[in-house]
């Protein structure tokens, strides 16, 4: 979503959370991404209006999740995460307690749903999709990676 994360360093007994909820006003149509959605001070971040919509106008059929490096080409890629990947989620960037909202705003987790893993730079960047994971992380992915120069567009 384009935002810049505290910077972690790899180790530390300190992660960092972003807790954040997408999902489509039922009265307008428009979809939302609030930040702090189980807090009393949740905000809303960024919305897309339902006009700019095709597909999506009325639901979504495949949702995507994950992270995204930029650099200049000139430069390495940068590392995802804390650079290393190594299904750990104490050493691994990850996204947890994945809960998806039916068609009437109801939150539910993805049991018996397909989940594919992808990353189009298999060397540079991983994941994982664990599925249940026990009752603080619930549904989860693990991502990241080291990047580098082999890892920049070409």
């Amino acid at each position: 979503m384009g935002e810049a994360l505290k910077i972690s360093k790899y180790g530390a007994s300190r992660q960092y959370v972003l807790d954040r909820l997408i999902f489509k006003d039922p009265k307008t149509g428009n979809w939302w991404i609030v930040g702090n959605p189980r807090s009393k001070q949740k905000s809303f971040i960024e919305y897309w209006p339902k006009s700019i919509f095709t597909t999506m106008a009325e639901f979504a059929s495949e949702i995507q999740f994950g992270g995204d490096v930029y650099s200049p080409i000139s430069e390495p890629a940068p590392p995802m995460g804390s650079g290393d990947f190594n299904n750990n989620f104490k050493r691994t960037c990850y996204i947890s307690r994945i809960r998806l909202v039916d068609s009437s705003n109801a939150l539910f987790e993805p049991e018996n749903i397909s989940i594919q893993a992808f990353t189009d730079k298999p060397s540079c960047y991983q994941v994982s999709y664990e599925g249940f994971t026990g009752e603080f992380e619930r549904y989860a992915m693990l991502f990241g990676g080291p990047g580098g120069p082999a890892c920049n567009a070409k």
